[in-house]
């Protein structure tokens, strides 16, 4: 039996399954980007014995996107995959060694995850069968022109030790849909493997980097960013998401393998540390995991303000998340059997529930106030997973956000001191002390005394203990030259210090010992 005889046909709709694709053609281009901001230790050669760090970190990039071929266009064979793009490469024979060596690494990466084994390790009729698989056809048309228009756009993570594609049948599937999805080597900087290590600190700036390029380059629409994520990937992707300034307005995390021991261990301090600076930033997540018995997502308890989507998963091993369909090895084996069929239903329902999320947070970009766009999401999602019994989910909706000092200060401004102070007394929004501080300030540095003293009186009725609150209202008398009230504010301020948890003993000595300076002043 000549095991590549199975590959004849149409492989890519055995490899999707019973996926369906969307409205548009999907393209294909691979690029060599470089970061000029760090360097890159350079791989040996025979002519550079010793690595040197380069100025520029090349990043190998690879794009899914709305397309439109020419009439003669083809679609393009697995192999183009592992192709790495040599069009403007520097000439030095360090970068062409950087390509090969890349080429060689994604392709022993390929065989790995579609066969099950190490290219050295198949058998004459597996290796034959595997280069038969490279020669079939993709759903891609390679560099086909772009469809007009500003897509949204998707970045994807893989995880530790991946190439960059492995997981194309996801990222194939969501560009025919409308998303330019980008993939990269997020390799480490010291040449020494292309495996994808666990440096949270230097994914977060690639992420960054491909973000910014896309923007500038391919048209993308800068309002809509989703990132997804396998593994490690996906804390990678979490975390860079937690970055107050990420702009993201959703999160796919698929298995991370932080939820597996969510009771006994703790989660890894980098994502954890991630996690808790994003508490008022994070987007909208999706997080798949495996069904274990020690399966939790506490660590995802203190992100209130944003939609949680916690979905079991059965039937599916770690690796099976990255191949929705059916993987090589697989095909090859002929005929699939049922626990093969059961795991590519399960990994069907991934994939749609993941475009049904992505549609609704990226593509529509669901707020938490349209409740008919909620209710169109919630609808999707509750007959995807009703048709897979492989999937459970649990959903966290969104705690009103806390109102940011911006906001409050647009109100005043807006509306006045009164109405403000009275929806702070009356709990109608919630604000932090500091926020309302910052506002406070902010108004008298405009010379609005009167709103001022308003929000600040408001803020001592919610926490009559507050030194600094006491202050600033002496400050507001003191520019109006009524000194008994500036003198009756400060003497409040010194009297309280005693009971004011949010000061230390040293803050509180001197605070007592400057105010107490300024009242005798006023003498």
């Amino acid at each position: 039996m000549v095991l590549s005889h199975y590959f004849k046909g149409d492989v890519m709709q055995t490899l999707w399954g019973d996926l369906v694709a969307g409205p548009y053609k999907v393209g294909f281009q691979s690029s060599l980007l470089c970061d000029y901001s760090r360097s890159y230790q350079q791989p040996r050669t025979p002519e550079n014995i010793s690595p040197r760090q380069s100025a520029g970190r090349p990043m190998a990039v690879q794009i899914w996107y709305p397309a439109e071929p020419d009439a003669d266009m083809t679609k393009m064979p697995h192999k183009a995959y592992l192709d790495v793009p040599r069009a403007g490469l520097r000439t030095e024979p360090c970068w062409q060694s950087f390509c090969d060596e890349l080429e060689v690494f994604l392709f022993e990466t390929a065989c790995e995850e579609r066969m099950g084994e190490r290219w050295a390790e198949l058998d004459d009729a597996q290796a034959n069968g595997f280069q038969g698989f490279l020669q079939s056809s993709t759903v891609c048309f390679k560099d086909a022109p772009p469809l007009q228009g500003a897509f949204p756009l998707l970045i994807h993570h893989q995880g530790l030790g991946g190439g960059i594609v492995d997981n194309p049948e996801l990222l194939e599937f969501l560009a025919s849909y409308g998303y330019v999805v980008v993939a990269s080597t997020f390799q480490p900087e010291h040449g020494l493997f292309f495996g994808v290590d666990g440096d949270l600190t230097r994914s977060i700036k690639d992420i960054a980097f491909l973000i910014n390029s896309m923007c500038q380059d391919y048209g993308v629409d800068p309002s809509r960013i989703g990132l997804l994520g396998h593994s490690y990937g996906a804390s990678a992707v979490l975390s860079y998401a937690s970055e107050s300034q990420a702009n993201i307005q959703a999160v796919v995390s698929l298995d991370s393998t932080q939820e597996w021991n969510a009771q006994s261990e703790p989660i890894s301090p980098g994502l954890a540390e991630h996690l808790s600076k994003g508490q008022m930033s994070m987007p909208p997540l999706m997080v798949f995991t495996m069904d274990k018995p020690s399966v939790g997502f506490g660590h995802y308890d203190e992100l209130t303000y944003c939609d949680r989507y916690y979905i079991r998963v059965k039937h599916l091993g770690h690796k099976d998340f990255v191949t929705p369909g059916l993987t090589a090895k697989t095909y090859l084996s002929g005929k699939p059997d049922a626990q093969t069929r059961l795991v590519n239903s399960t990994s069907i329902a991934i994939c749609e529930s993941a475009l049904a999320f992505l549609d609704a947070y990226v593509k529509e970009k669901v707020s938490n106030q349209n409740t008919s766009d909620q209710r169109s999401f919630g609808n999707r999602l509750k007959t995807i997973i009703a048709d897979c019994p492989g999937l459970s989910v649990q959903v966290c909706k969104a705690e009103p956000m806390p109102m940011s000092a911006t906001a409050l200060l647009e109100n005043v401004l807006a509306q006045g001191a009164e109405t403000a102070c009275m929806q702070v007394d009356n709990g109608s929004v919630e604000i932090g002390t500091e926020q309302i501080l910052e506002v406070g300030r902010a108004l008298q540095e405009r010379g609005k005394y009167e709103d001022a003293l308003l929000l600040y009186q408001a803020q001592v009725r919610q926490t009559p203990y507050l030194s600094v609150a006491y202050e600033r209202i002496g400050d507001i008398y003191h520019e109006l030259k009524d000194r008994e009230n500036t003198r009756v504010a400060w003497q409040t301020a010194v009297d309280v210090l005693a009971k004011d948890s949010t000061l230390s003993a040293e803050q509180k000595a001197y605070r007592q010992q400057y105010l107490s300076e300024d009242i005798n002043l006023l003498k």
